[in-house]
């Protein structure tokens, strides 16, 4: 997120070479930010910028995507917890959107991470046990 910020008002206070384990060289740099930038970095890394709001049912696989998972949560005042997060994100957000992406579009699936979540498909194989990985992508699927 930092590349949203313009260069000129970023103060790089140093900047060293590591190698990595594997031998590759790796570019560190440490940025001296204000207490707005470090601000407006964590709003965006976390969608919450009204800058380029996402829309429909791939604005919703899209945001679950980038944040990595959406915990489901069953407290529910107007409506259940991660619903907020998606309309938050999503102005558009119908909750049928979400039903959708995991019954009929599969794009997204729940799945019991460090509570009970709804996942990327693309981050499916990480969450596959390692004795069934010879098990496609497809297969998978067709069991959820």
């Amino acid at each position: 997120m930092l590349s949203t910020l313009r260069r000129r008002d970023v103060d790089v206070v140093s900047s060293r070479q590591y190698v990595a384990n594997n031998g590759d060289t790796l570019q560190m740099t440490q940025f001296k930010l204000s207490l707005n930038q470090a601000r407006q970095i964590a709003i965006q890394s976390q969608l919450l910028s009204n800058s380029n709001p996402l829309a429909g049912k791939d604005g919703v696989a899209q945001t679950i995507e980038h944040l990595g998972y959406l915990q489901i949560d069953t407290i529910a005042v107007v409506e259940r917890a991660h619903h907020h997060t998606l309309w938050t994100r999503c102005p558009d957000y119908q909750p049928g959107f979400l039903h959708d992406l995991v019954a009929i579009d599969r794009r997204v699936f729940e799945y019991w991470a460090h509570a009970m979540a709804f996942l990327s498909a693309c981050r499916l194989t990480t969450y596959v046990p390692p004795r069934t990985r010879s098990i496609t992508i497809i297969d998978i699927l067709i069991l959820m």
